[in-house]
């Protein structure tokens, strides 16, 4: 990696206006998404001053992802259709063609926010999802009803593991009472 993609890596880390919406566990997802465009930037651009025009789209792109992703859980439809349009805009000026709404304001709802991104982050590459190439493309739609079909199959699960515990918990001895003195045993 060049000098000029290890300087640029550098800045997105240290750029709070980047991650100012996200958590703790959700800005490594999103910059771990950015070191692999910085690279393919580097790779792609003749010279420093193309470089630096595609970083800076880079970067608000970043910043559209952040606000996105950080405030979806209390945005209302028209404030996440207004920032996909800009994420939209601005992975198009990287030469993304990202889907008109490929995240429902309402299905959006029912991930967390690292799973959203990752969805999100793989439509930007084109629906390329780097844990599985192999696989036929799926709608984001397609995606978020898995997760939901999924989590709803653990938490019926565990309602059916519920009663054994409550059961076994039964069995167990109680514990003597305890003798606590009275008024009267000090006197």
């Amino acid at each position: 990696m060049s000098a000029r993609a290890e300087n640029a890596i550098q800045q997105l880390y240290e750029d709070p206006g980047l991650r100012e919406d996200l958590s703790d566990d959700e800005v490594p997802t999103m910059l771990q998404w950015a070191e692999r465009q910085v690279a393919k930037l580097d790779t792609e651009s003749p010279d420093d001053d193309t470089f630096e025009t595609r970083f800076e789209a880079l970067r608000k792109l970043l910043t559209s992802i952040n606000r996105y992703i950080g405030r979806r859980s209390y945005s209302t439809p028209e404030e996440q259709t207004a920032e996909m349009d800009r994420i939209a805009e601005r992975a198009g000026t990287l030469g993304y063609t990202l889907e008109e709404d490929p995240m429902s304001f309402e299905a959006q709802g029912a991930v967390d926010n690292i799973t959203a991104m990752k969805a999100l982050l793989a439509k930007i590459d084109g629906g390329e999802d780097e844990s599985s190439t192999d696989t036929p493309p799926h709608t984001l739609e397609e995606d978020l009803m898995s997760f939901e079909a999924q989590s709803a199959e653990d938490d019926i699960t565990e309602m059916k593991a519920l009663p054994a515990k409550i059961d076994d918990s039964e069995d167990e001895p109680t514990p003597p009472p305890i003798d606590l003195p009275t008024i009267d045993d000090f006197f």
